[in-house]
């Protein structure tokens, strides 16, 4: 969903009911996890920055909740690993 939310709770708000608890949840995982990053809304959903540069999003799609892992490093080292379906998340690297 490619949104012109000012912040993340806005972005969380405007998403399909059925998703909000997955996505509140996915963004109190990066506030634990991200300790340095700057949380920003830019490619349309929220993204998590390091340094100014982009390393982890997530969007509410049509039909899935997609997390993005931006650095090309940890995006090699797990590269064909098998994906994970569930029925509001799918994972796997591309």
């Amino acid at each position: 969903m490619q949104s012109k939310a000012k912040d993340v709770t806005a972005y969380i708000e405007e998403a399909p009911a059925k998703r909000q608890e997955a996505l509140n949840r996915l963004c109190d995982l990066c506030h634990e996890i991200l300790l340095d990053f700057e949380e920003t809304m830019d490619y349309g959903g929220p993204t998590y920055k390091r340094n100014g540069e982009a390393e982890v999003g997530f969007a509410s799609q049509k039909h899935l909740i997609g997390l993005y892992i931006l650095r090309t490093d940890v995006m090699a080292a797990h590269r064909g690993q098998q994906q994970r379906r569930h029925p509001l998340f799918q994972a796997g690297v591309y």
